[in-house]
């Protein structure tokens, strides 16, 4: 998939031209105007390199700054890809705000110690990779750090409970989808306890 396109089915030879589109599955995305979308890389506190998925406004202006959403993502070990994001990312940046997907330590694809690294730390150095983010993304001059707000959903839920809670100061707004909330009740009814 690529940022406006679903997953669609293509036909091609490897190394021989562009692939061909076989299916169109939603014809109205066809002329809906996206916003831009692409991989940002930012230092974390200790030095670690971390990355994101970052979604500038649709009618974006260089010079201007934009209030933030940061979007974490499942798991923890879950991440997110420069392809096809859709909802919310898209219709956040259509209503003029700058779209972070966090990919901090913990997420998958960059192998098991970078997926570890958030082991009996949950809500700790990863987190600092968020903050990071947002401190880089403010540095540029691209979003206002008075008005960054945080929702996801299972661990991304976690997280944003964490950042109106623990980093309340930094975040304007929060929403907690389906988060961990109440650890003990978390470890006596999950089939992930050691997580």
């Amino acid at each position: 998939t690529s940022p406006g396109c679903t997953g669609e089915v293509f036909t091609g030879r490897m190394g021989r031209g562009r692939a061909r589109r076989l299916t169109v599955t939603n014809p109205a995305l066809e002329t809906v105007r996206f916003a831009s979308q692409e991989v940002v890389r930012w230092k974390s506190v200790d030095g670690l390199e971390i990355e994101g998925v970052l979604i500038k406004p649709r009618d974006y202006r260089e010079g201007r700054r934009y209030p933030l959403v940061v979007l974490p993502h499942g798991g923890p070990e879950g991440s997110r890809q420069n392809g096809w994001l859709g909802y919310p990312g898209q219709l956040l940046a259509g209503r003029g705000y700058v779209v972070l997907y966090p990919n901090y330590r913990g997420s998958g694809g960059r192998g098991v110690t970078f997926s570890k690294g958030d082991h009996e730390d949950l809500g700790g150095k990863e987190f600092d990779d968020i903050l990071a983010g947002i401190d880089h993304l403010a540095g540029q001059g691209l979003v206002d750090p008075a008005r960054v707000g945080i929702g996801g959903w299972s661990y991304g839920g976690y997280l944003s409970a964490w950042a109106a809670t623990r980093h309340s100061e930094r975040f304007a707004a929060a929403i907690m989808g389906a988060g961990i909330s109440n650890w003990m009740s978390f470890t006596g009814t999950t089939d992930i306890p050691r997580e």
